[in-house]
């Protein structure tokens, strides 16, 4: 496995952070999750009962089962001076910490970086703030969907003479998250050639917007402000979603060449209109899309979105059914490729298994499948105390009395 001996201290909550250290455990890293006994991460609360809240087994939702398997999970009070002591001890014989707090928390704990550093100097702090450590939004919390907006994701996602949009699948946590976990093998990288740890700060609204790039630059180099388009293009057409046989079905088509466009014809049966001249050159279709669009959804709503894939591909036309999860689980080049994972979710005082998506590649040489379900509160709490730290059973017991360490969830 890639990261096999690399050890992450785990304080991300949400999307962002947990995908990052989700990626480095994949990769084979020892991971430790912390949370706070009085702020246990809040993805592990999505849909869980109000009466399951303090119930130690509760892992929550399929968001914190997915985000945080292959992980150990420790309950650790960085609020009180025997918790930042425990920290920094596993700071000492750790490699990385990945953290996506808002700027001050970690500085408030006593836990900046040059506190870590001055305990393990090869240590690797990864930062993930929503906005960045200098400007006016750098104290700001963020979401997913409030980095759509600052970055102009939103902005620019809708359809013509209609509202902004947020995505569907809070895009920039995903980014980020792949973002800080590149950043932090990179880091890894430079360690061995220098010796040295490093301390970065990813801002997730500029990781959003490597996606806006081509806008920003027709702004700064044309003084034009984007419009909404829907899925159209700018240079092509057809180009774009359509509807096809029964309920909520559609299926992508991106037609970039004449030859397609000729290709696309003859798949469809080569209907009278496909010889019009509003269709002859590419330019014409693009001035006349929105007809062409009708016209190609009066052939798509009466089939199948995978028979038209198939049809289309088969001519030399690119063309994509559009996949609800329901497809995607039982999609056959993913199933092929072993995508998903099956572990163990716990439920009470049960387990069940269920299918989730796996690595976001192969690597030679790497595991294809969860070493382990997503930790409950606290599970591992006496294993990386006393056989990773060092602790006595006696010395874990007076962190439990002092609250320090809790093995369920506090909600008062």
């Amino acid at each position: 496995m890639l990261l096999t001996g690399i050890r992450v201290l785990d304080l991300t909550t949400a999307i962002a952070g947990p995908t990052a250290t989700q990626v480095l455990a994949d990769l084979g890293a020892d991971v430790i999750k912390i949370e706070g006994p009085r702020h246990a991460e809040r993805m592990r609360l999505v849909n869980t009962p109000a009466a399951q809240l303090t119930s130690r087994r509760v892992t929550g939702s399929s968001w914190f089962s997915n985000l945080n398997r292959n992980k150990l999970g420790v309950s650790l009070d960085l609020s009180k001076p025997e918790g930042q002591k425990v920290f920094t001890a596993l700071v000492r014989i750790s490699d990385v910490v990945v953290e996506n707090y808002t700027l001050r928390v970690m500085p408030n704990f006593g836990l900046d970086y040059a506190a870590l550093k001055a305990v393990n100097p090869a240590i690797i702090y990864i930062a993930m703030p929503g906005y960045g450590p200098v400007g006016p939004y750098k104290d700001y919390p963020s979401w997913g969907e409030t980095i759509e907006a600052t970055a102009g994701l939103a902005y620019l996602t809708g359809y013509e003479a209609g509202p902004p949009l947020r995505s569907a699948i809070i895009m920039p946590d995903g980014l980020a998250g792949l973002n800080a976990a590149f950043a932090t093998v990179m880091c890894l990288h430079q360690r061995i050639r220098t010796g040295k740890g490093q301390h970065l700060v990813l801002s997730q609204l500029e990781g959003a917007t490597q996606l806006v790039g081509e806008a920003i630059l027709d702004f700064a180099m044309n003084d034009r402000i984007p419009i909404r388009k829907g899925n159209s293009d700018a240079l092509w057409a057809p180009h774009g979603i359509y509807s096809c046989a029964g309920e909520d079905n559609w299926v992508a088509i991106a037609v970039e060449t004449q030859e397609q466009w000729l290709a696309l014809c003859g798949a469809m049966g080569t209907p009278e209109w496909c010889g019009s001249p509003d269709f002859e050159t590419a330019a014409a279709r693009l001035n006349h899309r929105q007809k062409l669009d009708e016209l190609v959804s009066g052939w798509t709503k009466s089939i199948d979105k995978y028979e038209v894939m198939h049809r289309l591909q088969q001519a030399g036309v690119p063309a994509g059914a559009v996949l609800k999860a329901s497809d995607l689980s039982q999609d056959p080049h993913l199933r092929a490729r072993e995508f998903f994972w099956e572990y163990g979710e716990a439920l009470g005082d049960e387990t069940a298994v269920f299918p989730y998506p796996g690595g976001r590649a192969k690597f030679e040489g790497s595991f294809q499948q969860a070493r382990y379900r997503a930790p409950a509160f606290g599970e591992h709490n006496q294993l990386v105390l006393e056989q990773v730290l060092g602790l006595s059973y006696w010395e874990v017991q007076a962190l439990r009395q002092a609250e320090v360490v809790c093995d369920a969830p506090i909600y008062a």
